[in-house]
């Protein structure tokens, strides 16, 4: 596979990992007993992170990210994680700029995974047409922007369908590799883009920038659906390289272990460069962790 993630290794210091807050087990914005939905209303501005999961098969982190004079920052994530049968869902938005639009397309997404049997691109395009709406009616919303990224794993078919915009990512972890399944960019869908984005005549092969990926999946196969606070440097060291998912995230034996120890190496502090200490989690992060069952 030709996508696989290159990401160079930073040297990262041997002190023990400091976890920032005490991880907490609950769940937070919970709308219905097979859909949870978190914006920036679930975590207060001094809120430890979140760490919750839903059903047998998905995890999901939520972490506030702290500027480098020690501030909180604003907490513009949004995700959506579902069970919809024997189907995953997950997704994720990074907004900048004011945290209206993560906000808004996370509660529409919500919406419509009440309704079930939804694909990828259902679900990106659903999102941008809200934004759209928003688009219309200036005065009710901030001018943001915001990623949006989408993934359905169904194990009985065997496909995995990823939709996105933006540089959040959907992450395959697989026999000790890891491989970046979308591709991400810096062109956000926001409140003055998403009428473009909306109209197919902007793209003369017929394909939306959303169109969706599928992808054959294996039993234990663990996706990764993160914004991209996951990844990006802090003082110019990479905050998870790709020897770190794997060694975080696939190694582990269940899935717990794995997306716990994941959010403590995003919210470690021994970060150096230069002579000043990173803090862990400079932007902010969400992500949705799945493991592909074995089809019995």
């Amino acid at each position: 596979m030709d996508c696989r993630i290159k990401i160079s290794l930073g040297k990262l210091t041997d002190s023990r990992i400091e976890v920032v807050h005490r991880l907490q087990f609950e769940v937070m914005g919970k709308v219905s007993d097979s859909v949870i939905c978190l914006t920036h209303e679930d975590l207060p501005p001094e809120g430890p992170p979140i760490l919750g999961q839903m059903g047998a098969w998905a995890r999901y982190g939520f972490a506030r990210g702290w500027l480098p004079d020690g501030e909180a920052k604003p907490m513009e994530d949004a995700l959506v994680v579902g069970v919809d049968g024997h189907r995953l869902i997950g997704f994720v938005a990074d907004a900048h700029g004011g945290s209206e639009t993560s906000r808004v397309a996370a509660k529409v997404v919500a919406d419509l995974l009440r309704y079930g049997d939804v694909t990828a691109g259902e679900i990106v395009g659903t999102a941008l047409e809200e934004l759209a709406e928003l688009e219309a009616n200036e005065e009710e919303v901030m001018p943001c922007q915001t990623t949006l990224l989408a993934v359905v794993a169904d194990p009985k078919e065997g496909v995995l369908e990823v939709a996105s915009l933006g540089d959040s990512l959907c992450i395959l972890l697989r026999d000790g590799l890891a491989y970046c399944l979308n591709r991400p960019d810096q062109q956000w869908a926001g409140a003055w883009t998403a009428a473009r984005y909306l109209d197919p005549r902007q793209w003369p092969d017929e394909k939306l920038p959303w169109w969706p990926l599928r992808v054959s999946l294996e039993a234990e196969d663990r996706i990764l659906v993160a914004t991209d606070g996951v990844t990006e440097p802090i003082y110019r060291v990479k905050c998870v390289t790709e020897k770190d998912l794997v060694r975080l995230v696939d190694e582990p034996e269940d899935l717990s272990s794995a997306s716990e120890r994941l959010l403590q190496e995003i919210l470690r502090r021994d970060r150096e460069h230069e002579g000043i200490m990173g803090r862990g989690a400079e932007d902010n992060v969400a992500f949705v962790l799945f493991e592909i069952p074995f089809d019995e």
